[in-house]
């Protein structure tokens, strides 16, 4: 939500991992080796092999993970999507660049979840897909950049705010996929 500049009150970062075998056992020693721990007590390979049975049975829509020394570092995995059919886009932040969730695909997954704060990111999301379009909100407006767009959303004050942010999600797509190709 944050990255595409709309500014919401939650502390963790949620991220969408192609569903393979190989990609949840990345992610998951990706996480250790920075010193995060699952919430619960399930590995990768139990994840994967069960992720439709968490899904269905125990309500499970995240694979949770927190820095037990500072419990405002969390991380969350979403399980219910694969990467792999959802479209995404490139930010580029100075000399990072980092791959976020096309915003038509995430007011796609809020509307599945029908929660009420989902329904609220949803209207926020509107806003912004219109004003980068041109949309009904801004008619005529050029495509905005993310750090203009969430300068003037008051989401981050200058481009040191968010730069730890991308260079931690930069690493772990990497980390995660290491197969992938992540042009300059």
């Amino acid at each position: 939500m944050a990255l595409h500049g709309a500014p919401r009150g939650t502390i963790d970062i949620d991220c969408i991992i192609e569903h393979t075998k190989e990609d949840f056992i990345n992610c998951e020693q990706a996480l250790k080796s920075i010193g995060l721990e699952a919430r619960l007590p399930v590995r990768a390979e139990e994840v994967f092999n069960f992720r439709q049975e968490y899904i269905e049975r125990r309500n499970m829509i995240a694979w949770g993970f927190i820095n037990p020394m500072n419990p405002l570092e969390c991380l969350d995995i979403i399980i219910t999507h694969d990467l792999r059919s959802l479209r995404s886009v490139r930010y580029k932040f100075g000399l990072h660049q980092v791959s976020v969730l096309s915003i038509d695909d995430l007011i796609d997954m809020k509307k599945v979840s029908g929660r009420l704060q989902d329904l609220e990111d949803i209207k926020a999301l509107e806003i912004i897909r219109d004003r980068k379009k041109g949309g009904k909100d801004n008619p005529g407006a050029a495509e905005v950049s993310l750090l203009q767009l969430s300068k003037d959303e008051a989401v981050f004050d200058s481009p040191d705010d968010v730069t730890p942010i991308i260079e931690f999600l930069e690493n772990f797509q990497k980390m995660v996929d290491p197969r992938a190709q992540h042009p300059s």
